[in-house]
């Protein structure tokens, strides 16, 4: 099996992964040798059946049914073969060149091809077990103890209908663990054994899932292609259509794929069209003055304390949208506005403006007036201050929009 290149940069260890029982995985009448780790035989060396291997997964059934003997590396240490269980048809050894830009590889091999046996001196007294470096040391011979070698036998596992081994306290580890298994179904070919189990023990977390997407929306959403996952995909995307074209995450905007780049642009496009609209319709909104066909804008000399009112709002609202405020911002200027009342525009903060314009004026009469202007403004912005998120944006403290609409078809499996 080639290696396969991960698309973030790094590559996650199993490290904190907790392994399965070592006694798992290993059936007397299974007549495939799967060896994860050469000097871990109590742990790490499966006894599984072709025919589960076969079914699940599209890569070993390639590797399985090549019917020509695939030459192992001349360096590569082999098992004794007193250790192999006569049954055994076929070997399939997991490789690993220390390279932290692939995936470790599997390689079959014949059964008969490890004859004779191969003398393997593990941790000679000049050259000890380096299990801080990942490496151990035969003679004459180093390589690296196998990276993700939990995670292939979590992965063998679930083709046994065994659960898999991804944690339930910890988010953040079980967002790795998660990455990791599906970077290894993917190049498998058996992303279809794992999926459902991946998404659902995601899942079990509920609310800090989400929480947790909030921190980096883009990864999130990447997983969700291959889980096929409704609900991690529209949190995703409405997290990066309210940033756009801002850029708060730590995952790479590069790993988004062309099609989904298109998706997010379009959304932050009828998003950005419908923040105009609003914008046009606070700037012109005014206080009327009239009855009938006498019903115009209202002027100083109609009622100073409506016009000064109307005057004050206005004011404030333009200085708020030529501050530099951003895409990722914009979204605490019109919550503020959803609220009203002394959200902005306090008592405290007009009274100078009141005492500047003098005696002409009632400075309860501008305060009413001006609580008709935050009353309109309010109803105003209700549609786009909606939130489709699963935890509210003020509890996630966001500067965004959160009131983009997912649809069925912007889903993209």
């Amino acid at each position: 099996m080639a290696s396969s290149h991960q698309n973030r940069a790094e590559v996650i260890s199993d490290t904190n992964v907790i392994s399965l029982d070592a006694n798992s995985l290993k059936f007397p009448n299974g007549n495939i040798l799967v060896i994860l780790d050469l000097h871990d035989e109590e742990g790490y060396w499966l006894q599984l059946h072709e025919a589960v291997l076969e079914s699940k997964s599209g890569k070993i059934a390639e590797i399985l049914c090549t019917r020509a003997k695939t030459l192992l590396p001349a360096d590569l240490p082999l098992p004794d073969p007193h250790k192999v269980p006569s049954n055994i048809k076929r070997i399939i050894t997991l490789q690993d060149d220390g390279d932290p830009g692939k995936l470790p590889a599997l390689t079959c091999d014949l059964a008969a091809a490890i004859s004779p046996p191969a003398v393997v001196t593990i941790g000679d007294e000049d050259n000890p077990a380096n299990e801080e470096s990942g490496t151990r040391t035969t003679r004459g011979t180093t390589w690296n103890v196998p990276r993700f070698r939990d995670t292939f036998k979590s992965l063998f596992a679930a083709f046994y209908d065994e659960p898999l081994n991804i944690s339930r306290n910890d988010i953040k580890l079980a967002l790795k663990q998660s990455e990791n298994l599906v970077e290894i179904a993917q190049a498998l070919d058996a992303i279809s054994a794992i999926r459902a189990q991946i998404s659902n023990a995601l899942h079990e977390y509920r609310q800090k899932m989400y929480i947790a997407i909030r921190v980096d929306p883009p990864r999130w959403l990447n997983l969700s292609l291959t889980l096929e996952s409704a609900p991690i995909f529209s949190e995703s995307i409405i997290h990066i259509v309210g940033c756009w074209p801002d850029w708060l995450w730590e995952t790479s905007r590069q790993t988004l794929t062309p099609n989904l780049v298109k998706l997010i642009d379009r959304k932050a496009k009828i998003l950005e069209g419908q923040c105009g609209e609003i914008d046009r319709t606070l700037l012109v909104n005014t206080i009327n003055y009239g009855e009938g066909d006498e019903l115009r804008s209202v002027t100083l000399k109609d009622d100073p304390d409506a016009w000064f009112a109307v005057g004050i709002f206005r004011d404030w609202l333009v200085k708020e949208l030529t501050s530099g405020i951003r895409p990722s911002e914009i979204g605490r200027l019109y919550r503020k506005l959803r609220k009203g009342g002394e959200a902005y525009l306090t008592n405290a903060e007009v009274d100078p403006t009141v005492d500047w314009v003098g005696s002409n004026v009632d400075p309860d009469g501008i305060l009413k007036n001006l609580g008709l202007m935050k009353e309109f403004a309010s109803k105003a912005v209700q549609n786009i201050c909606e939130n489709g998120l699963i935890v509210s944006p003020e509890a996630l403290d966001l500067g965004y929009l959160t009131c983009v609409d997912i649809r069925e078809e912007d889903y993209p499996w």
